[in-house]
């Protein structure tokens, strides 16, 4: 019975420690500085280089990212204003790493903007000349009937001349007429 139970154990634990080097993971902690200040950059890329596993960094600059395939041991930073920077990390285990980012200057050559309205007046004159073949008056296809009603629900007089404007009392003569 002991020797039962010792065979067994032993197989349990050995089950376990195959599983668990086969589940292992490259995990990975760490801060994104300025190099200058000393700061936290938010926002940063931290990636492990030559796959499509990323994360982006908080507001302070901090970051967490694991991985499963233990092929991936370089991790990369980076963000638009600094220099990117990578470094070597230990798959299968937890790995605690700063960055510090130097700031880069990129100096684009100015950019001169000229005031040219010689395309808006082709264009527009382009608009002027097809006005007349463009004229939905000129075509047969074009036909149009507009109708509008209004109509007033008002018995007491004083308020018909209250709120009728000036010209329209037959509207409410006429309908007095039909009603009676």
């Amino acid at each position: 019975m002991r020797l039962l139970k010792f065979i067994l154990s032993a197989t349990f634990f050995l089950c376990l420690s195959i599983t668990g080097s086969y589940a292992q993971s490259t995990r990975v902690r760490g801060r994104v500085i300025d190099d200058l200040t000393g700061e936290g950059i938010p926002y940063a890329g931290v990636y492990f280089k030559n796959s499509n596993t990323g994360v982006t960094t908080d507001t302070d600059g901090w970051f967490a990212i694991e991985t499963r395939n233990d092929s991936l041991s370089i991790i990369s930073v980076s963000r638009m204003g600094y220099l990117p920077t990578e470094t070597l990390i230990a798959p299968k285990r937890f790995n605690t790493v700063y960055f510090r980012l130097k700031p880069f200057e990129d100096v684009l050559d100015p950019a001169y903007v000229k005031a040219d309205n010689s395309y808006v007046k082709r264009l527009l004159g382009k608009i002027k000349e097809a006005k007349g073949r463009n004229n939905p008056e000129h075509r047969n296809q074009y036909d149009c009937e507009i109708y509008s009603r209004n109509e007033f629900d008002l018995v007491n007089p004083k308020m018909v001349e209250k709120f009728l404007p000036r010209g329209f009392h037959f509207v409410y003569e006429s309908n007095l007429r039909r009603k009676s």
